[in-house]
């Protein structure tokens, strides 16, 4: 497969391809007789893996270390489930986080609703 195919079946740009193969996330043969980079099975699989894994929430160099580690994995099923439960963890501490920031927000909405600025200017305090 050529770029312009793997781009379309994993719905990625040129430029998130070009990057994802800077960072040895994969590596396409040359084409001796053109030059053109060519795509195995194997390459999309590992590329689809990646924007899967991005949407999870892992990093780049968590999913080069995760691609490592399953390379030598006979059942990557079970491989993965340790760096999921803890990007779970992750997530539950961003939503706590996110959480308290809504909350914030809330009240500040309530309080500049409050306020008419006419009546009695006042400094902004967030």
């Amino acid at each position: 497969m050529l770029s312009k195919e793997i781009q379309e079946k994993a719905h990625i740009s040129r430029d998130t391809l070009r990057h994802y193969i800077k960072q040895g996330l994969v590596s396409p043969e040359k084409d001796p007789s053109n030059g053109y980079q060519v795509f195995s099975e194997e390459d999309l699989d590992k590329i689809l893996f990646i924007v899967g894994s991005r949407h999870l929430g892992f990093s780049l160099e968590e999913i080069k270390d995760l691609q490592e580690k399953f390379s030598w994995s006979s059942c990557k099923h079970q491989s993965m489930l340790p760096h999921l439960r803890e990007n779970l963890v992750n997530i539950s501490e961003k939503i706590t986080e996110l959480k308290k920031i809504q909350k914030h927000h809330k009240k500040l909405i309530e309080d500049f609703e409050k306020r008419d600025c006419r009546v009695k200017p006042t400094k902004l305090k967030i």
